[in-house]
């Protein structure tokens, strides 16, 4: 590994998942499942999907480790036919990362405009995430890193929080029957809840900066855990709170539980818009990886230059802003919040399309490479 690299350590990963994944997922899953499901099962969608999610990582983990220290496009290029994947992978990305720019700006407007800031227009707000997340991604991956570890603890204590609140309204009575329906009718909601955990995607990137010998699972693996807790706790306590049917019509479920906090004396009221202001940080965070990653790959693909590592130069901050230009044109393209989440559902099924195929081509291009390298070898010795 190089030593200019900024080094991320298996602690500060684990908090990078939870920081870029946990974003609009948390607020949108308990309705998105009981309009699916139609059933209170959704808590068991949750955790077949998390499971899959871990299953995923430990494969690509082991995948990572066949080329320490470099990215996954980086090893793709490694080879003749390597390049041509790394190019159509890397125009994928690309177009992945900007309209996850677009779309997470466009559910950030859209809660704002909803319970916050129904009187500042929607390019202010959206003009100033983005030059926010900018100076954020100027810095370079150890201040994003940074930022993850500082924000994460954050999010999570309020998600908390507003469980904890809420465990007074605690009863098993909504849950019950599990699967009415039987279980092949749970399965149905296992897309939904895999769309939510689009993210892992950064570990192709990402864990090119872990030393070869932290080259972990079980770190990664906790981060998912925690995100899988959270879903699984915030979509049951929604289900305590409101009945089914108010559930499938509630579009951001964590802020209404929010909502339906009292805390005595009247010490602090409109605690949703502190869960509002705090689930800020979780979109902010998730803006800012994906500006970095947008960056460094064209940088990286198309220039032979990445400047993750440090500080952005000159160049680097022209092409944040053309990024950023795209960005804002593709936030504004739905023009509802059905066509929003419309809009996420197609990008979550493009990341993991991403994801699955990027795992079956290292592999394959892992298993050619020792066949070739072998076929090699028998031919000098031969000669």
């Amino acid at each position: 590994m190089n030593k200019n690299k900024y080094v991320i350590s298996p602690l500060e990963m684990s908090f990078s998942l939870i920081a870029f994944i946990i974003g609009v997922g948390v607020l949108t899953m308990p309705g998105v499942l009981a309009d699916t499901l139609d059933t209170a099962d959704g808590w068991i969608s949750i955790i077949i999907a998390g499971l899959m999610i871990m299953v995923l990582t430990f494969i690509y983990v082991n995948l990572q480790k066949h080329f320490p220290g470099h990215t996954f496009l980086q090893f793709l290029r490694q080879g003749t036919l390597g390049k041509w994947w790394a190019f159509i992978f890397s125009v994928l990305f690309i177009v992945y990362f900007v309209t996850i720019l677009g779309f997470e700006a466009r559910v950030l407007e859209i809660v704002f405009d909803l319970y916050l800031l129904d009187r500042t227009p929607s390019y202010i707000i959206v003009a100033s995430i983005f030059l926010v997340t900018s100076y954020a991604v100027s810095k370079g991956i150890s201040g994003i890193i940074h930022l993850n570890v500082l924000f994460s603890p954050i999010i999570l204590f309020v998600l908390m929080g507003i469980i904890t609140f809420n465990v007074q309204n605690f009863e098993l009575a909504p849950l019950l029957p599990v699967a009415p329906k039987g279980f092949v009718h749970i399965l149905k909601g296992i897309p939904d809840v895999v769309l939510a955990f689009i993210g892992i995607e950064i570990l192709f990137f990402f864990m090119a900066f872990m030393k070869e010998d932290k080259l972990s699972t079980w770190p990664l693996n906790i981060g998912i855990a925690i995100i899988m807790l959270s879903y699984l706790l915030v979509t049951i306590f929604t289900y305590f709170v409101f009945s089914m049917d108010e559930s499938k019509v509630v579009t951001f479920g964590t802020v209404e539980l929010a909502k339906e906090i009292e805390i005595p004396g009247g010490f602090f009221e409109r605690v949703e818009s502190m869960m509002i202001t705090v689930w800020t940080m979780a979109i902010f965070n998730t803006i800012a990886i994906s500006q970095l990653l947008a960056v460094h790959i064209v940088n990286d693909q198309f220039f032979s230059k990445s400047n993750i590592n440090s500080p952005m130069d000159k160049e680097g901050k022209w092409l944040t802003a053309i990024i950023v230009f795209f960005a804002i044109i593709i936030t504004f393209i739905p023009e509802s919040i059905t066509e929003t989440f419309q809009f996420g559902d197609w990008i979550g099924t493009l990341g993991m399309s991403l994801f699955l195929g990027g795992v079956i081509v290292g592999y394959f291009t892992v298993w050619w490479r020792k066949k070739d390298s072998i076929n090699t070898y028998s031919w000098q010795d031969k000669a």
